[in-house]
């Protein structure tokens, strides 16, 4: 008997036939006979037949061998039994090992709608476009993907798209290059295996060809599309890939460096733009703005291309020297006025190399002629205005306190300043030439002083209507003496009435009693 080892890392396949043969081993011993063994230091030159078929009989190891629950109960075995093996085969579908393998058939989710949490490895029929899928777990991303991809008649084709070759790939296989933006084709003939461009010197034009994946072919893109959908733009003879950067998606060409005439560059607006790290070096235009851009690989908006309508050149320097204009200010006579207008007006019109024309107007006011000499503009005073003469003179005004000071020119027109005394100053016309200001005139003839005030407060008392009483003036004390004449009860008080001033310009009367 053989003694066998089999080892954990021995594939399903290897361990079943390692299995068997063990099998084999033991039914052969079972009925074997062995005789006594000629070597007796051997461990088993006890062993006999009769020692054999007592430890067949003891531990069931017979041809028609038949489990019992384990003596060792602490072993993880040891629940499992002869009925729950045959459930376990019966419900996953395990099969004599010894005849037909182990899996008899796998259960396939099939449905319109992908499964819910699926794992690695699991397979999906999509009935409604009758494409067998796997889910596909790269250690970055999980997706499902097509398990032939490149004989699938669906609508339209899966191609993975990486910056690198795909791995373990089939002759067929398609992969989008997405770092260089070109599609390659797997091919395998005898000699070599092998990615090459799927389209390496023109790209695919309308019709031909015949063989291949299938492809949406349509003048309008196709509406929600996954990343690696191919489709054929009919209205321009492009294939483009649907290329999904993490950050971007977009329908790119699938061969950007040739094709049928050029590539396609025209995109919606600036937001469809393929992803700018993958597309240095490329071109694309803004169907929106009707801009041309280039990628340096960082910004596709910093790289904006400037075009000419130029018919005659596309030579930088000459069309910028083109667009360097120069200038030049001219002086021009007015003409669209009446005469007199015209006459007070010059025009400055600023004109540059292209035709192009700018101006402003000088108008010469009242008392102001205009004229130009050359590049030269030159204002000067009329002749009424550069010959007029003023006379100074003075004049009475109608108010008896005021006078006029007048200015008047040689054509006769006046302008006037009058002067007005306020407060008792007047205001005289001496002469024609001489205007005095003077203060009014006290009783002495001078100013208006103490003596003036006190005499003036007098006279309203001795002018004045008073009955009973008579009022006297004492000019030496400055002083009014009031004396009550009408008879009474008797006990009457006697008062005097002083007046008296603090400056010329005020007078105080006072009323004192004759005890005071």
């Amino acid at each position: 008997m053989v003694l066998r080892n089999v080892a954990k890392t021995f594939s399903l396949e290897q361990q079943r036939q390692e299995i068997n043969l063990l099998a084999a081993d033991l039914h052969a011993l079972s009925i074997g006979s062995e005789t006594d063994p000629i070597f007796t230091a051997s461990a088993a030159s006890a062993v006999t037949t009769q020692n054999i078929s007592d430890w067949n009989s003891a531990y069931q190891f017979t041809s028609t061998f038949q489990e019992s629950d384990p003596i060792f109960s602490s072993s993880p075995a040891y629940s499992v039994t002869h009925l729950r093996i045959a459930n376990w085969d019966s419900a996953f579908l395990w099969g004599n090992h010894a005849s037909v393998g182990y899996l008899l058939k796998s259960t396939i989710a099939i449905s319109d709608n992908q499964p819910g949490n699926p794992s690695n490895g699991e397979l999906w029929w999509k009935s409604d476009s009758g494409v067998l899928k796997v889910y596909y777990e790269d250690g970055d991303t999980n997706q499902w993907v097509d398990a032939s991809p490149t004989s699938a008649s669906a609508t339209s084709a899966k191609v993975l798209t990486a910056d690198v070759p795909p791995t373990n790939p089939v002759n067929g296989d398609l992969w989008w290059k997405s770092d260089s933006g070109t599609l390659k084709v797997y091919f395998s003939d005898s000699d070599s295996n092998q990615w090459v461009d799927a389209s390496p010197a023109g790209g695919i034009t309308g019709g031909g060809g015949g063989g291949g994946a299938s492809v949406t072919t349509s003048d309008t893109a196709p509406t929600s599309p996954s990343d690696g959908d191919l489709w054929w733009k009919s209205d321009t003879g492009y294939l483009k890939i649907y290329f999904d950067d993490g950050n971007t998606s977009q329908w790119v060409d699938a061969s950007p460096v040739g094709g049928g005439g050029s590539p396609s560059i025209l995109y919606a607006d600036v937001s469809s733009f393929p992803a700018v790290s993958n597309s240095e070096s490329k071109f694309a235009y803004a169907d929106d703005t009707g801009v041309m851009y280039y990628s340096n690989g960082v910004s596709w908006t910093s790289q904006r291309l400037v075009t000419t309508n130029s018919t005659t050149s596309s030579d930088f320097a000459t069309l910028l020297g083109n667009t360097q204009l120069t200038y030049n200010i001219n002086v021009l006579d007015y003409s669209t006025g009446t005469v007199a207008e015209n006459a007070a007006r010059k025009i400055i019109r600023l004109e540059d190399s292209s035709g192009t024309t700018d101006q402003i107007v000088l108008v010469a006011g009242t008392g102001l002629a205009i004229s130009d000499s050359g590049d030269e503009i030159q204002f000067d005073l009329t002749a009424d205005i550069a010959n007029s003469t003023y006379s100074i003179s003075a004049e009475s005004a109608a108010g008896n306190a005021d006078s006029i000071l007048r200015l008047t020119d040689n054509a006769g027109t006046t302008d006037e300043i009058t002067f007005a005394g306020a407060d008792g100053l007047l205001v005289e016309r001496t002469d024609a030439n001489t205007l005095t200001f003077r203060a009014p005139s006290g009783a002495s003839g001078g100013s208006y002083t103490t003596e003036d005030a006190q005499d003036a407060a007098a006279l309203l008392f001795s002018n004045g209507t008073h009955t009973g009483i008579n009022f006297t003036y004492n000019d030496s004390n400055n002083s009014i003496d009031a004396v009550v004449t009408g008879g009474g009860g008797g006990g009457g008080t006697t008062y005097d009435l002083l007046g008296s001033n603090t400056t010329s310009n005020n007078a105080i009367l006072t009323l004192r009693d004759a005890a005071n």
